[in-house]
């Protein structure tokens, strides 16, 4: 298979973006939600997040057609006492 998982670089950000608007694109057409949806994301965010996160882009047969975040989860406390 010719499949790699690479570190994204910048110049892979108007690529990495047209997938991602396109892929929620029915999402966003559903839920009608543009101020969070991926589909709506401007350019200058979606380049934040490849420098500021763990982000890596898909390839097959050299091709990019996809991208990945990985993001650390933060611990979930509650106050219980209220019970």
């Amino acid at each position: 298979m010719q499949l790699e998982i690479r570190r994204t670089k910048l110049s892979e950000a108007d690529t990495l973006l047209q997938i991602q608007k396109e892929a929620f694109q029915n999402s966003l057409v559903k839920y009608r939600d543009y101020h969070s949806s991926p589909a709506t994301e401007p350019l200058d965010v979606f380049k934040e997040s490849i420098r500021f996160s763990y982000h890596y882009t898909i390839f097959f047969k050299k091709e990019i057609i996809g991208g990945i975040i990985i993001k650390r989860l933060t611990d979930f406390h509650l106050f219980l006492d209220g019970q």
